[in-house]
């Protein structure tokens, strides 16, 4: 029985938590349906009777095959959801032999139609091709969503072991990925295929010159089938970027293991000689280096009896820190606003503190020109000052402040 969309979309609408529980669960008896509805409604939705027998009716969930008592998401909603949230099933490249094997038949009977003329069998045979083109690239990227998602856990996984981890990756690249590549390849069967499907629809484009409808409906199917090949060509592509890296290094991890567990057997059988270890090195002789020969080991516990270690020297208390008077920016700041407004900031400085070092008057004259008490001003009319000093002078362009802000 035909099912209207705006019902079917709308209970997926007002269900979508309890769809997609259902959909993590895979399968739910009656009691966990009936107590997920009850979960999951809300107060302005129907009764939980009403929507236990509309999820039914509607075809959202359908009898279990292995038992009557369980249910399961419909095989097209499952496929819409997966399509959704980007889980795909992985498909082989078997199914995509067949798309092509129907795409090819169709082909030939889309040529028949043009060498005879027919414009209602072209009209048919292209709306096939339609279908089964743009099927081919749902395939596509599919897989390629699926691909990226098995690597992206298999990165992620840390809990999974090295041999389910391999099984895993194998799996993909000898099941799906290599098989493909033979397929989509430049001279593979699928781009055979298509050439000729493109040179049947150019031959059906020319033939149909008079006949509007017909001459778009190649133009499309065209367009079709080279987004097609474009689509197929960059999702397996990618597919193969994700998982190339993972199974060359499990390859490769596999061979140093196997071939160590071969060596370790071996040695534990017939012992290190037939491995001829020295020879495939190119080691010409060998000895043990660091360590002391029983001799020597003993001779050295004889030298130690009697032996009395003398305590180190103790550590002298360091001298004090040098005093070195420092102008704090809590007494400046008060010095300053006591003081303003000042017409030379350095030269009140240097006489404000006349006993401390010269580091602390010019840390303390930077603080001030950079604004960290206020705005300072230099005029406009002012010439280079020389502020005398013990050793020599500083020269130094005088600087105003008005007032200390807080």
């Amino acid at each position: 029985m035909a099912v209207a969309p705006q019902t079917f979309f709308r209970f997926i609408a007002d269900n979508t938590e309890l769809v997609m529980v259902i959909y993590e669960r895979g399968t739910v008896d009656e009691a966990e349906l009936q107590a997920l509805i009850a979960r999951h409604r809300t107060e302005g939705q129907p009764a939980s009777e009403h929507i236990r027998r509309q999820i039914e009716e509607l075809g959202v969930v359908e009898r279990a095959a292995h038992a009557d008592a369980a249910l399961e998401l419909s095989q097209p909603v499952v496929e819409l959801l997966s399509w959704l949230t980007r889980r795909q099933r992985l498909s082989s490249a078997t199914i995509l032999r067949a798309y092509l094997d129907d795409i090819g038949s169709t082909g030939r009977d889309l040529g028949d139609a043009v060498r005879r003329g027919d414009s209602s069998a072209a009209a048919l045979a292209l709306r096939e091709l339609d279908g089964n083109i743009e099927k081919v690239r749902v395939l596509s990227e599919g897989n390629r969503e699926s691909v990226v998602s098995e690597a992206q856990n298999l990165r992620s996984a840390s809990d999974l072991s090295s041999v389910d981890r391999f099984a895993t990756v194998r799996r993909l690249w000898e099941r799906h990925l290599q098989p493909l590549r033979q397929l989509v390849s430049v001279h593979g069967e699928m781009e055979q295929l298509l050439d000729r499907l493109q040179g049947t629809l150019d031959d059906g484009e020319r033939r149909f010159l008079a006949h509007g409808a017909l001459q778009q409906g190649f133009i499309r199917t065209a367009a079709r089938l080279s987004r097609m090949r474009r689509t197929a060509a960059e999702d397996h592509h990618a597919a193969v970027s994700e998982i190339a890296p993972l199974y060359e290094q499990l390859r490769r991890d596999s061979r140093w293991l196997l071939g160590a567990s071969k060596a370790l057997a071996q040695i534990r059988t017939a012992g290190t000689d037939p491995l001829t270890i020295d020879q495939r090195l190119g080691l010409t002789g060998w000895r043990t280096r660091h360590l002391m020969s029983d001799e020597k080991l003993r001779a050295r516990f004889a030298s130690l009896v009697g032996y009395e270690a003398i305590p180190p020297e103790p550590i002298g208390s360091s001298p004090p820190p040098p005093d070195m008077p420092l102008i704090t920016q809590d007494s400046l700041r008060g010095a300053l606003g006591d003081s303003v407004p000042i017409e030379d900031v350095l030269a009140f400085i240097l006489a404000r503190w006349p006993t401390h070092p010269l580091t602390a008057h010019l840390r303390a004259f930077g603080l001030v020109t950079g604004g960290t008490f206020g705005p300072v001003q230099v005029p406009h009319d002012t010439q280079l000052q020389h502020y005398p000093m013990e050793r020599g002078h500083i020269e130094a362009w005088p600087i105003k402040l008005r007032e200390v802000t807080t």
